[in-house]
């Protein structure tokens, strides 16, 4: 588990929000299920998603408006806080990444 702070960190990213909210995983924003599910959008194309005010944390590219989600992480370079966040929640486990995130 990681807070919302140490992966905004890890990610060179700007955090908004609640730094101290605990992650488990990273998701798709479509699988996204609860509180400690944090959403990864790579391109504008997934923002109906956070329109729909039900995820409560996401990692968003610098040009796209969080809407009504409470908690985000702003990144330049979405594909590579992809490839972050598979380094930071792979490490100390012994899944594999299709095991905790799947981008549809």
């Amino acid at each position: 588990m990681k807070t919302l702070a140490e992966i905004a960190k890890s990610l060179d990213g700007h955090l908004h929000g609640d730094g101290s909210l605990p992650i488990d995983r990273v998701v798709h924003p479509a699988l996204a299920s609860g509180p400690r599910d944090l959403a990864l959008l790579l391109s504008a194309s997934a923002t109906k998603y956070l329109a729909s005010g039900e995820l409560v944390s996401a990692v968003v590219p610098e040009d796209v408006d969080p809407a009504r989600t409470p908690n985000w992480i702003s990144v330049k370079r979405p594909r590579l806080a992809l490839a972050r966040l598979m380094e930071l929640f792979e490490r100390g486990s012994r899944s594999s990444a299709h095991d905790w995130l799947w981008l549809g």
